[in-house]
């Protein structure tokens, strides 16, 4: 079988992997007591094993044995299926065109009158919208690497973001998340992409 045919083998998991996440609750702090939620997705990773015969049995997820009932907190529930999609991305589309995962591109209408009130709104919709990536981030590499590993990624992220233009930071922060591991330093590109093209100067013609 080659490299593509298995892709398109893993292509149909992925996408539903995606849905998964996307159809989460919000709220990281809340349980999900609804067994088929999980077994869902523990249903499609055997599948997903039995497609590509690899063993992905660690992204599947149990019910919290501190509570005292059965269930599964949402942050542990997305955490597990974000480092499964981010594996998925490393392992068959890293160096193909498929769209970096978690990387949604918010529309913005650019607007040529002087209205700042819009300005403003904008600017706290582009603050909430990293904040949100920057946890999607901390959660995967955290299911990964473990709370302190997690951490210090993090502290690498937010450097940059205070920092979008100093381009020696920017370095050491990507050299210090690789070093952490592949799936830190895919799970900070949406962010590391937003913050890079925001800062990129623009050339006329």
């Amino acid at each position: 079988m080659t490299f593509l045919q298995e892709q398109e083998k893993v292509k149909p998991f992925y996408g539903e992997l995606q849905g998964y996440l996307e159809m989460a609750p919000k709220d990281d702090n809340q349980i999900i007591h609804d067994k088929a939620m999980w077994e869902q997705v523990n249903s499609a990773i055997d599948l997903l094993n039995q497609a590509t015969g690899k063993d992905y049995n660690k992204f599947k997820i149990a019910p919290a044995a501190d509570l005292n009932v059965v269930g599964v907190r949402v942050y542990a529930y997305k955490a597990k299926i974000g480092a499964l999609i981010s594996t998925l991305y490393r392992e068959y589309f890293f160096d193909y065109d498929e769209p970096t995962p978690f990387s949604k591109t918010p529309s913005l209408s650019i607007h040529n009158q002087n209205n700042q009130h819009q300005s403003q709104r904008q600017q706290q919709e582009q603050k909430i919208e990293l904040e949100q990536m920057l946890q999607n981030a901390q959660e995967m590499i955290q299911a990964e690497y473990g709370k302190e590993q997690a951490e210090k990624a993090t502290d690498l992220i937010k450097k940059i973001l205070l920092n979008p233009k100093n381009w020696s930071i920017i370095a050491t922060s990507i050299v210090g998340l690789v070093h952490i591991g592949k799936i830190a330093f895919i799970a900070a590109l949406p962010i590391l992409g937003k913050v890079l093209l925001e800062a990129a100067p623009v050339h006329s013609s």
